[in-house]
């Protein structure tokens, strides 16, 4: 019997220490380069077709061997790949420390036609799931029961808060976000805040539009969808899927987004339990959505909130955009 129960505690420790080897280390360097097909308005697009790289949630930090890791793949990935517009949808940093880097490896991408971009709440507002213990300042002065007592409370907050998709969930620290903006801008990308932009060239005519934050920017879906026609070809940028909510978004024929890293952790039988408040569902935290005119992608992403990811892989996108009278299918 007590052979057995060392064996049993034996297993069980290196189980649970291969899984958290997998989970922390394997997975979220093991980035993967998915490719997808959507028709568009004939008249958008030339008759080869355009394609774009969409790329989402890096959340970079100043020094993470993980973080290298997935980045030489995803360089790996990327080479010979041939795409016309780099689609960026937010969350670019983890903190403001990871700007250099950021900048850095996204000045490497070489899109044919042009690169585009909208803000994520990371990068508008740090946080951590250690604030809900306090500063030490603030646990010095209470008594162990105190600070539990505490803990406790403001985890049903913030359990409340993601719950029903607030703003301001576990906020620490503010970001420069236009820091940010001004160094995409600087390597060549376009901020869409709340605005379009019109890409013309020999048989192309095709809209880009994105909207801000709809958690901790000034969102304004009118603005950014009011210069398109209505029977354009048009792609709309957010950061957040809960764009999908508001049926004046549906006026693009391809909506991009992220922020819900897939679930990071999809447990089995019960899914995704991290989807940052959004309406979707655990079964599918991340992936395709349509109804008959407008589809929607939402990608796991490329880094994370807290750093580990099970069943739910970081990824980047090629998505080929086709004319409608094409024969090749979605």
């Amino acid at each position: 019997m007590g052979k057995r129960f060392r064996w049993m505690v034996g297993f069980a420790v290196g189980a649970t220490a291969a899984l958290y080897w997998y989970a922390h280390r394997a997975e979220r360097a093991h980035v993967t380069l998915e490719r997808f097909v959507v028709p568009m308005p004939a008249a958008a697009l030339p008759p080869s077709g355009l394609t774009i790289l969409h790329l989402s949630d890096f959340h970079f930090r100043a020094d993470d061997s993980v973080q290298e890791a997935r980045l030489a793949r995803l360089t790996r990935l990327l080479d010979g790949e041939s795409y016309d517009i780099v689609a960026f949808t937010g969350d670019l940093i983890h903190d403001m420390r990871g700007l250099p880097r950021a900048i850095e490896f996204l000045r490497t991408l070489r899109p044919t036609q042009a690169a585009f971009c909208v803000p994520g709440n990371r990068d508008y507002w740090g946080s951590a799931f250690r604030a809900l213990l306090g500063s030490p300042q603030e646990r010095a002065q209470l008594t162990v029961g105190e600070n539990a007592r505490r803990a406790a409370l403001r985890t049903r907050r913030m359990v409340r808060a993601f719950a029903g998709n607030e703003r301001g969930a576990l906020r620490v620290t503010q970001h420069d976000v236009a820091a940010v903006l001004d160094g995409l801008r600087g390597i060549g990308f376009q901020p869409l805040l709340n605005r379009s932009f019109h890409l013309r060239g020999p048989g192309l005519d095709l809209w880009l539009a994105g909207v801000d934050d709809l958690n901790n920017g000034q969102p304004d879906l009118d603005a950014a969808l009011s210069d398109i026609p209505p029977d354009a070809g048009s792609v709309l940028l957010s950061h957040n899927p809960d764009i999908w909510l508001d049926s004046r978004s549906r006026r693009a024929r391809l909506i991009l987004a992220g922020h819900t890293h897939g679930g990071q952790l999809r447990l089995p039988f019960l899914g995704a339990w991290y989807r940052q408040g959004t309406h979707l569902p655990r079964e599918k935290a991340a992936g395709w959505f349509s109804d008959d005119k407008t589809a929607m992608y939402v990608t796991r992403g490329l880094g994370e909130s807290f750093p580990y990811r099970f069943r739910a892989p970081p990824q980047a996108a090629l998505i080929r955009l086709i004319r409608e009278e094409s024969e090749e299918r979605v």
